[in-house]
Formats: C-alpha cells, sequence, structure tokens
C-alpha cells in the first residue's frame, strides 16, 4: 500500500514539473528535438550564410473557376498533395487523410491545405468538384484544383517528388509536401497512410514551433 502510494505521489510530481520542464528547455535554447530539416539544394555565401532552396510561385485553378497562387498564401504553412483523376480508390483514401488535417488544423488562419489532380487533363477539375461536394470543407482551408502548368514536371523538378514508370502520372503521387512560410520544404509523407498523416501534423506543429522559438532567440538577442 506504502509504495503504490509512493508511486502516485512521485508520477502526480512528475505531471505538475513537466510544464516547467519545457518552459526552460524553450527558455534557455536548448530545443534542437523541436526541429524539421529543410529539404532541396542548399548553397552558402561568402558570410557562410545558407541559403535553401524555396518552392517556386506556382497558380491552380480551383472548381468555382478562381485562380489561386501560392504567393496568396503570405505567412501560412502549407500542405501539398494530390489526387489521382483516374484512380477513384486512391483519391478517396488521400482525400480522407487531408480530411484529418483539415479537422485538426481547421480553426488555425496560419495552415492551409492544397490538392492538385496528377494530371493536366481538362476533365480533371470535374474530381475536384466532386471532392468538394464530399467534404464539409471550411472555405479556404482546403484547396482543390488543376496546376496551371506541366504537373509532372513541377512534381519532379520543384517538389523533387520521384519520379514512377508504375503510375500513369510519371511520378509519385501518393506523397504530401509541407512547405513553411519560407516557402521551404520541411517535410514529406504518405498521403494515404493514417499514420503517416499523424506524423505530418505533428511536423506541422513542430514548423510551427520552431517559428516561435526563433521569435522568441531574436528577442532574447536584441535586449
Amino acid at each position: 500500500m506504502n509504495i503504490r502510494f509512493k508511486r502516485k505521489k512521485a508520477m502526480l510530481f512528475l505531471v505538475l514539473l513537466f510544464p516547467s520542464i519545457i518552459y526552460v528547455i524553450l527558455s534557455s535554447g536548448k530545443h534542437s528535438f523541436l526541429h524539421r530539416p529543410v529539404f532541396g539544394p542548399k548553397t552558402v555565401n561568402e558570410a557562410g550564410d545558407t541559403n535553401y532552396y524555396t518552392v517556386p510561385a506556382f497558380s491552380f485553378t480551383r472548381c468555382n473557376g478562381e485562380e489561386v497562387s501560392l504567393n496568396d498564401f503570405e505567412n501560412v504553412i502549407t500542405v501539398v498533395g494530390f489526387y489521382d483523376p483516374f484512380d477513384s480508390l486512391v483519391t478517396s483514401r488521400m482525400s480522407n487523410q487531408m480530411m484529418t488535417l483539415h479537422e485538426r488544423f481547421r480553426d488555425n488562419p496560419e495552415f492551409v491545405l492544397i490538392s492538385l489532380s496528377s494530371s493536366n487533363d481538362s476533365n480533371s477539375i470535374q474530381e475536384a468538384c466532386r471532392i468538394e461536394s464530399e467534404f464539409p470543407i471550411v472555405e479556404g482551408k482546403w484547396l482543390l484544383g488543376t496546376l496551371n502548368q506541366d504537373v509532372k514536371e513541377f512534381a519532379i523538378s520543384q517538389l523533387f517528388l520521384d519520379k514512377s514508370d508504375s503510375l500513369q502520372c510519371g511520378f509519385n503521387n501518393q506523397q504530401m509536401v509541407l512547405i513553411d512560410k519560407q516557402k521551404r520544404i520541411r517535410s514529406y509523407r504518405d498521403a494515404i497512410q493514417y499514420v503517416e498523416t499523424t506524423a505530418m501534423a505533428d511536423d506541422m506543429k513542430v514548423v510551427k514551433a520552431e517559428e516561435f522559438i526563433s521569435k522568441k532567440t531574436k528577442k532574447r538577442e536584441g535586449e
């Protein structure tokens, strides 16, 4: 009985102490575990500063005919995925995973989801309309449409997705890509697996936390 009481007391102590530990870590700058890598090519200038690859602006046309550009999302963390107008099963699975992210971040204006057709076929916009009609999407939170440039070239050369001879689109369209506010690529996850979607949600939170830590560090250095 005494041992059980001591265990409960120890657990209560740890629960009460945990927030303080987190505060000390964030305040002291010792938070290397809160970090996502930056993907893509990078260069180093003469001063020794690293310049990371940023995703060029791209535009796409939504179901309602509206043209949207990546540049429209300033100060926003973006997740870009794809839907396949010729594979209803894969599209259904990817859409369900996107909806999972939509529900987790629907009330946070700093996150936006984008699903692009993996085909430039003119009929693929109809699939975007169908998906939009099936889900209770908050306007402006999850946008679907067709890319206004060659989608295979965009996916391979700008998002660095793998080529695929086995898929009709010619690239791995079952990946979702996390792009931070500086338009840098921060994560790749499987777009049809729930466990990977959960990992993407964690990645999104980490990228947001990095921003908070960076602001605290700059503020502290300016004092």
